[in-house]
């Protein structure tokens, strides 16, 4: 991204919450207080660092398996943990369309003024591969996703 599309982007940013306006994303998960549309992710395998043991919960939409294998990435991980309590989540910005198995989600830090997005993954509804958007470099970085929750994507997820 060139550094005049990220400083029109992030005066419109500026603009939005100052005027108090914006959308309001299709799909929004507070991580904290598991307040979602129906999600199953958030609080399943907090505290658990081995992939050996087994999840407890099952998941019967695409949808809910594609967050929580972003969820149980180190990088996701790592960035809520920096946040406080109950002020962070994650949307889905896009969902698969056409010949796209691809989901997009922002993780995102709810402010008393504005929401700030912190960080922006890509999962594959296909194959579960997990990427992180690095804005600094314009890429997506692979990520290591959960095996044990690999091993549901070709079940769950058509």
């Amino acid at each position: 991204m060139k550094l005049s599309h990220w400083i029109a982007a992030f005066g419109f940013t500026l603009a939005t919450a100052a005027c108090g306006g914006g959308t309001e994303p299709a799909t929004e998960t507070n991580t904290e207080t598991n307040s979602s549309t129906e999600s199953n992710q958030g609080t399943q395998n907090q505290g658990s660092n081995s992939s050996e043991e087994p999840i407890e919960v099952e998941y019967t939409s695409c949808e809910d398996l594609m967050l929580a294998l972003v969820a149980e990435t180190e990088s996701y991980k790592d960035l809520v943990a920096t946040l406080p309590d109950g002020k962070h989540g994650i949307r889905i910005e896009n969902v698969p369309q056409g010949d796209s198995p691809m989901y997009d989600f922002a993780v995102f830090e709810d402010s008393q003024t504005h929401v700030v997005t912190l960080g922006r993954y890509t999962a594959n509804a296909e194959t579960g591969e997990i990427f992180e958007y690095d804005l600094i470099m314009d890429e997506m970085k692979p990520l290591e996703a959960d095996p044990r929750l690999l091993k549901m994507v070709s079940e769950v997820c058509p």
